[in-house]
């Protein structure tokens, strides 16, 4: 019955991350507002405090104060979720976590960086496509089905934001995103 309920859950997950990914990938219009980024940072970042702390992690939080923008605060509150999520999935034993939310002259950007990196190297091209998993994170978990990181994908083409990837196999695994 265990194993059951288990799979009835890894199904739901599924299922939830494809209607995620159909609602970001319509040509629907979304809300844009001006908003404040940094209180929408902070509290979907609080959100992840427990989890952290019951995994042992360190959970730093670099957010810069009064960084405002223009765009769907949906959209963003998504996108910060599943790289927190997708951090705390792929972060090593007693690892960091780094949310950072920061604005220079010109632009707003947005990090998150979690120590230990699954990820081959020679597979980082792929970490965005449907259903990827490497052979390491293919540890027998089915929780993950990537589609979260292919929604994440999504919302960034969708709003011209530019996301880079940072990352060392068994050393750190970082995404900068630049508003």
């Amino acid at each position: 019955v265990k194993n059951i309920l288990g799979e009835v859950n890894n199904m739901n997950l599924a299922f939830e991350d494809v209607a995620s990914l159909t609602s970001v990938t319509k040509d629907e219009p979304v809300e844009i507002s001006e908003f404040d980024l940094s209180s929408l940072i902070k509290e979907a970042s609080t959100s992840y405090d427990a989890i952290c702390f019951n995994h042992n992690l360190e959970y730093v939080k670099n957010i810069e104060n009064n960084v405002f923008i223009k765009g769907s605060k949906t959209e963003i509150n998504k996108m910060t979720r599943i790289l927190i999520e997708n951090a705390i999935k792929n972060v090593e034993p007693n690892g960091i976590i780094q949310v950072a939310l920061f604005k220079d002259k010109d632009n707003t950007y947005l990090s998150i960086y979690n120590s230990g990196c699954k990820i081959k190297d020679e597979d980082k091209e792929r970490v965005f496509a449907r259903f990827y998993r490497s052979n390491v994170a293919s540890d027998g978990n089915n929780e993950n089905t990537n589609l979260g990181l292919e929604i994440l994908q999504n919302i960034i083409e969708k709003n011209k934001y530019v996301l880079s990837l940072d990352s060392k196999e068994n050393t750190y695994f970082k995404i900068n995103i630049k508003l």
